[in-house]
């Protein structure tokens, strides 16, 4: 979903799905973001992480994603361990007056709503990345693959529901927003053809796959 003027808050709730069926060394996210409607710069997101540090089990930290200047560079908190059927909550808010369009300060927040376990990234000084950008690009719900050769190597429910997905405009105001679904997406997986479909309504989405 696209907000022009920019975006000051991004929040969602998920639930932490099953391991994948079979376990062959993938990396698997879920995430709500914010970034620019080009995709260019850097993304801000909560992430639910599948083995993504070869433990193959689920984590979930606040990420700052992959530098403004195309760098690569990843800014992400310390991870949480979850456990399936966690209760998650992610949100993404900037500190800046409220008004401002372009922000490089954000609280990144990954919490645990079962254990009251939370980690944060706050962006700004060394671990920015974000300086000038306008966040006016909103994801209300992404499922991110590395690896993957077969459909039993996703979580074996066979798909994630975001819910409580809210959002405000740079000077504070509720957006209610249209989602569209983008199957093809930036990294988009094409092998194995998976059930990859999502729908959704204005403060939740569906992801399938």
């Amino acid at each position: 979903m696209n907000g022009s003027t920019g975006t000051r808050q991004l929040s969602a709730n998920w639930t932490v799905p099953s391991a994948p069926t079979v376990e062959n060394g993938q990396v698997v996210f879920f995430f709500p973001g914010l970034t620019q409607s080009n995709y260019s710069g850097t993304i801000l997101q909560p992430v639910l992480q599948w083995n993504e540090f070869g433990n193959n089990s689920w984590q979930f930290s606040s990420w700052n994603c992959c530098g403004a200047d195309g760098s690569g560079t990843i800014n992400y908190s310390t991870p949480i361990d979850v456990a399936v059927g966690d209760q998650l909550a992610g949100s993404m808010t900037q500190t800046c007056a409220v008004g401002s369009s372009s922000c490089a300060s954000w609280n990144i927040v990954s919490a645990d709503q079962t254990t009251g376990q939370s980690t944060t990234l706050t962006t700004g000084g060394n671990n920015t990345g974000s300086s000038g950008q306008v966040y006016n690009w909103l994801d209300g719900a992404v499922l991110e693959a590395y690896g993957v050769t077969a459909c039993n190597q996703f979580p074996a429910d066979g798909s994630v529901h975001f819910s409580s997905i809210s959002a405000h405009d740079a000077s504070n105001h509720v957006i209610t927003p249209t989602w569209s679904s983008d199957a093809n997406g930036i990294g988009y997986v094409t092998s194995p053809a998976c059930n990859y479909t999502s729908s959704s309504t204005t403060t939740d989405n569906w992801l399938y796959y």
